[in-house]
């Protein structure tokens, strides 16, 4: 759906998925030279859900820094920023592309990258995978680096309806995902968040680029 609507309107999709039937929009804005994208498809909204640590595990697999994402899509110079995410709260998970030279390419690219994973095509690495666990590790425990991080933390739990302790058993629960955990989740989540059926696409480029950018994801 082609639109010169404001950019609020164009992400308004997140928050009633099943609501809004359109699949996804495309817009130009004159002020920007390079490409962005972000979809987003329903995932785990439950802060307990035994699945959650190997899905956060691996999405930080595919998208840390010298991951899979890192080396074939930035390291080929096709986008700047690559970023793969859940939203527990919202129930979405999410891929993002931003500062593209080539969207079209950089997403063909990322959707090779992870169906590989998924599929079993390419491999999981032992090395790889202790990197993000290690990395996730350090960003849970980043957020509560000070007295008011914790205090913020622990009002957000109350609100999560969570324990006190829940990070810190997290944690432990994060150091444990092996594997074979991320072949089990990686056909129920990650691959829906490619799937045209199941999810919801909004791209900006400029406006020159659109006709060009719409073509190429019709393919």
């Amino acid at each position: 759906m082609l639109i010169g609507e404001s950019m609020k309107n164009t992400f308004e999709y997140v928050s009633e998925f099943s609501a809004n039937q359109d699949k996804g929009y495309l817009v130009g804005v004159g002020s920007v030279e390079s490409s962005y994208l972000i979809q987003a498809t329903p995932c785990i909204k439950s802060f307990i859900h035994e699945d959650l640590p190997s899905v956060m595990v691996f999405t930080q697999y595919l998208s840390q820094l010298e991951g899979p994402l890192w080396k074939q899509i930035r390291g080929l110079g096709l986008t700047y920023h690559h970023s793969m995410y859940l939203d527990i709260e919202a129930g979405l998970l999410y891929f993002m592309l931003a500062k593209s030279t080539n969207i079209v390419s950089a997403y063909k690219e990322a959707t090779d990258i992870v169906m590989n994973y998924v599929s079993g095509k390419t491999p999981f690495s032992d090395v790889e995978l202790e990197s993000a666990r290690s990395s996730l590790i350090f960003e849970i425990i980043e957020e509560e680096k000070t007295v008011s991080d914790v205090a913020n933390q622990s009002l957000l739990s109350y609100f999560r309806g969570i324990s006190q302790n829940y990070y810190k058993e997290f944690l432990q629960k994060v150091a444990k995902v092996t594997i074979s955990d991320l072949q089990r989740v990686g056909s129920k989540y990650m691959a829906p968040l490619f799937d045209a059926s199941k999810i919801k696409t909004s791209v900006c480029c400029h406006p020159s680029k659109v006709e060009e950018v719409a073509a190429g994801f019709k393919e």
